[in-house]
């Protein structure tokens, strides 16, 4: 909305204030330095990050956890009566009940899974101190976060997840990627704590010739791992289903 408030700054002599998702600190200041507002205001990114502008003065701003623009933790909360908070930071509105404190005892921690639940124990775990190695059994970390991603619109995901990969690389935190874990795996490596985070799995439909090799899921489809053919139809018309009917459709055009 900021050529909105340009042109109300050209009839106005009192400061005007930007808003609508100007957390990304380039972009506010260049807002700023065109001359199209005066100031910016920030809501939904100081929920994801409230040290983002300490961030920005010290010039971390790659440390800055992304707004995904979901509005399920701040308005989708709002609208049902329930207090504000943020689906990427879980301490936006219980700060002082999600507070982190160092560990009484350095601990070897052994998380299962690279999605976004086994990345965010993870980095929690390994900010108080602890030594974590995450166990991921594909070729990258990112969950079904990954196949989120493929649409172009979704650079907000993408972010998170490249915000996810630059904290754990800062922590040290030792990732082990393609590697299945196992009984004998786990055993070998002793650690004194195991998180799970192996994450959902898709439910497939319970109906004859659900199971012929034309028929696959969303996530095969954006992920690459399975192919579609010129008569295609989308079972679910959700954001999915809208996703997928957007990728079979570059497809075709190309």
């Amino acid at each position: 909305m900021v050529d909105m408030a340009a042109e109300v700054k050209k009839v106005v002599k009192i400061p005007v204030i930007a808003v609508g998702r100007l957390d990304v600190p380039e972009l506010a200041e260049k807002v700023i330095a065109e001359g199209k507002a005066d100031l910016v205001a920030i809501g939904r990114g100081f929920l994801s990050d409230p040290h983002w502008a300490r961030k920005v003065e010290e010039g971390r701003q790659k440390h800055i956890r992304p707004c995904v623009g979901c509005h399920d933790g701040c308005m989708g909360r709002l609208v049902v009566g329930k207090p504000t908070s943020c689906a990427v930071n879980p301490a936006s509105g219980r700060e002082k009940d999600y507070a982190l404190s160092p560990a009484n005892k350095s601990k070897k921690i052994m998380v299962i899974g690279g999605g976004v639940a086994g990345m965010e124990a993870g980095r929690v775990a390994a900010l108080r101190g602890h030594r974590v190695v995450i166990y991921e059994k594909s070729d990258q970390l990112g969950g079904h976060v990954t196949e989120a991603v493929v649409m172009p619109f979704k650079e907000g995901e993408q972010k998170l997840l490249d915000w996810y990969n630059n904290e754990l690389g800062d922590l040290k935190v030792e990732i082990r990627l393609r590697t299945e874990v196992t009984s004998e795996i786990v055993q070998k490596n002793k650690p004194d704590a195991v998180i799970v985070a192996t994450g959902s799995k898709y439910i497939r439909l319970d109906v004859p010739g659900a199971d012929k090799p034309s028929v696959i899921s969303a996530c095969d489809f954006l992920s690459g791992k399975a192919q579609v053919r010129q008569r295609i139809v989308v079972i679910g018309g959700g954001q999915v289903g809208c996703e997928s009917v957007y990728g079979c459709l570059s497809k075709a055009r190309r």
